[in-house]
């Protein structure tokens, strides 16, 4: 700060600063009320200014000021000035060079008086309209053996004493203090400042805990994936907020006794966290103690980097890669049986219209009917493994979904399911195997129907409907024109770890004695053939929705 901006400043209530000091010489009592200042004051030029005034009034001096080095050595920069009441004309925006008695005191880092200024070599460095100064003394205060600023003093009711320069030497080292705690504390702040920067822009989550789990730190990142403001998020109980209901009891046990053991949990650990919406995210964290001044534990600091579309990209991968295992296995094994069995239904046909016994003509026609099962099973094989489709020609939208719906409608009948379509008659003609997205079509179906078989729900709550739609759409990634049929049920929804594995060949939630086939996995296979996608999404409790999307011809 400078003289030309800040002008006489007034005088300090030094009474303020002796409380506890009052029955104490006068000189011990400035001397302490200007320590206290120094310790309790972070404010450099309040501090400066006790300092200063107690100087000042043990000294005898009635006028002075406390200037800074300037960064480049040349100048002193006033903090403030006491001209003593005395006129002072001087023009605020002349520079103050170090030169004359005050560079003594630079040079010489000690205190230094002249008690005849005026008549002094030094008067002549005065510029005009100065204050008249009868006698001056300044001195220095000094910071790692270097004089960075000075305390002036003038006009004593007589003469400056080595007893003087003693005491402005004292004072000055207080001074020098002031100043050092200030520059400190600086540092602290813009350090802070710029730990709570990068704190900010972490891209991971930054966690602090108290000893009792409750959050006493965290980041913007982690409010966002936490789905709250970090400062609202500070003081919440960490395992009860934030965590899965089934894991918080595990963790918490293991966090207790990283506090009582003093166990430092830098060790990588993955957990899932859970979200103010209820969402889980799974989380990789990086934990350390968080340790006081007696090196007693006060709780963790843990780094957290959000991997939850990793694990799902790692697990998407693992599926394509068994989907992909199960393909070779589906074709290998529908190629291996078809052989044989048409053989053995060959032979039970021929069995069958043979002149035998009544019974062995039962037993055959048993024998074709299971073959012509297992022959449609390996169908489904062929069409979940084959890549290519087969026996294709362009057949209207209306005509498959139909043949689907008019095979699925005895069943419908007997649970109580209406079966409504909605078909768009100006949907371009597909070119497909109607027989196979029939069929897949009809698996659908079938797979809704069963669904509404399990339903424990209470009847009468709502009409148990099945609604088939076909509508033209644009492919958001192709931009080519799709066919979206949408089968949509009211019926109790699949589980999320369910809707996970629906693809999957052979899975079911149907007991273990009910038949089980490829399922969605072979609609999945067909529709994929066809160059086309498949999507399901559900909710527990409300009902399916299947989308298929096929290319046009």
């Amino acid at each position: 700060m400078s003289h030309k901006e800040n002008g006489e400043v007034e005088r300090i209530d030094l009474s303020t600063w002796f409380e506890g000091y009052e029955n104490l010489p006068r000189d011990v009592a400035l001397y302490l009320a200007a320590a206290r200042s120094v310790l309790e004051v972070e404010d450099f030029p309040t501090s400066a200014r006790v300092v200063f005034d107690a100087c000042k009034e043990m000294t005898g001096a009635t006028a002075g000021y406390v200037a800074l080095l300037s960064e480049d050595g040349a100048e002193n920069e006033v903090l403030f000035l006491d001209a003593g009441g005395l006129p002072c004309t001087v023009d605020p925006e002349l520079p103050m060079p170090i030169r004359g008695l005050r560079s003594e005191s630079y040079r010489l880092n000690k205190a230094v008086y002249d008690n005849d200024f005026m008549n002094s070599q030094w008067v002549d460095f005065m510029p005009t309209g100065h204050v008249v100064m009868r006698n001056v003394m300044f001195s220095p205060l000094v910071i790692d053996g270097k004089a960075v600023g000075l305390i002036g003093l003038a006009n004593k009711d007589g003469d400056f004493t080595d007893h003087d320069a003693a005491v402005a030497t004292g004072f000055g080292e207080l001074g020098a203090l002031a100043l050092r705690n200030a520059q400190n504390l600086e540092r602290i702040r813009e350090g802070r400042e710029t730990a709570e920067r990068y704190l900010q822009i972490a891209p991971a989550i930054i966690l602090g805990l108290d000893r009792e789990g409750h959050i006493s730190l965290l980041n913007r990142t982690g409010g966002e994936i936490l789905g709250i403001d970090p400062a609202e998020a500070v003081g919440l109980d960490w395992f009860g907020n934030f965590l899965a209901d089934g894991d918080a009891p595990a963790i918490h046990a293991v966090f207790e006794q990283m506090l009582d053991e003093g166990v430092d949990g830098r060790e990588t650990v993955e957990a899932q966290v859970k979200t103010t919406q209820g969402e889980l995210r799974t989380i990789i964290w990086h934990n350390s103690m968080l340790t006081g001044p007696d090196g007693g534990v006060q709780g963790t600091l843990s780094s957290g980097h959000d991997i939850t579309e990793q694990r799902k990209l790692e697990q998407a991968m693992i599926e394509a890669q068994r989907l992909e295992t199960l393909e070779i296995l589906a074709r290998g094994v529908a190629h291996e049986i078809n052989n044989p069995l048409m053989g053995m239904m060959n032979y039970a046909e021929l069995i069958e219209s043979a002149d035998v016994p009544e019974r062995c003509k039962e037993a055959a026609s048993e024998i074709v009917s299971e073959g012509k099962r297992i022959a449609q099973l390996t169908h489904s094989l062929l069409a979940f493994a084959t890549s290519e489709p087969t026996e294709e020609r362009e057949v209207m939208v209306s005509r498959i979904v139909d043949r689907a719906v008019s095979l699925a409608r005895p069943l419908s009948v007997g649970l109580g399911v209406s079966i409504t379509v909605w078909i768009d008659e100006s949907i371009p003609s597909l070119y497909c195997n109607p027989s196979l997205c029939s069929r897949a079509l009809l698996d659908v179906l079938v797979n809704a129907l069963d669904a509404f078989r399990s339903d424990d729900r209470p009847d009468g709550d709502t009409d148990r409907t099945i609604e088939v739609t076909s509508q033209l759409v644009q492919g958001e990634q192709s931009g080519l024109e799709l066919v979206r049929i949408t089968i949509r049920d009211n019926g109790p929804g699949i589980r999320a770890e369910d809707l996970e594995r629906s693809q999957t060949p052979f899975f079911t939630t149907r007991e273990r004695s009910e038949r089980r086939g490829l399922g969605l996995a072979s609609v999945r296979g067909t529709v994929r053939q066809h160059g086309g996608t498949l999507a399901i999404a559900s909710t527990p409790g409300e009902g399916t929705v299947v989308t298929i999307e096929l290319p046009l011809a």
